[in-house]
C-alpha cells in the first residue's frame, strides 16, 4: 500500500522550523508508522538536531521503539534501525500524544505527492 509521510519540526516554542512530506510503499499500516519515525529522524539529523522529542499519535510505535522486543520481521528490522538511530543523538524521548496534538502533521496531508518525491518546506507552509 502506499502511505504519506508526514514529518514537523518544531522548535522550544512550538513554532514551525521544518515541514517535510514523502510518499512510501508499506505492507501496513504498523509499518509506515515505522518508517515515519525513522524518517523524522533521518530529517532531524539532516538539519543538524541532538536534542529531540519525538512526538506520534500512534501510541503502538511508541510501545514498539521503547521496549522493543528482536525478531526477524520488517517491522523489527525497521524499529532495531530507529533504536540504532537514536544512538546518534544527545537526547531523544518518544512521547505520545493525542491526534489532535498532532493536528499540524495530518494538514500536511493536503499535499500532493508522487510516489517516491520528497516535499521539504521550511519556516511556515500555509
Amino acid at each position: 500500500m502506499t502511505c504519506g509521510l508526514r514529518v514537523v519540526i518544531q522548535n522550544e516554542q512550538g513554532e514551525l522550523v521544518v515541514t517535510t512530506a514523502k510518499r512510501i510503499l508499506a505492507s501496513n499500516f504498523e509499518e509506515a508508522e515505522a518508517i515515519a519515525v525513522r524518517y523524522w529522524l533521518h530529517i532531524v539529523r539532516r538539519f543538524g538536531y541532538q536534542n529531540v522529542v519525538l512526538q506520534s499519535d500512534a501510541s503502538n510505535m511508541i510501545n514498539n521503539v521503547t521496549s522493543y522486543v528482536p525478531g526477524f520481521s520488517t517491522l523489527c528490522l525497521i524499529i532495531e534501525d530507529i533504536q540504532q538511530d537514536g544512538k546518534l543523538f544527545n537526547s531523544i524521548v518518544f512521547v505520545h500524544v493525542r491526534r489532535a496534538g498532532n493536528s499540524v502533521a495530518h494538514s500536511l496531508a493536503r499535499w500532493n505527492l508522487v510516489f517516491n518525491s520528497e516535499h521539504i518546506c521550511i519556516g511556515s507552509f500555509t
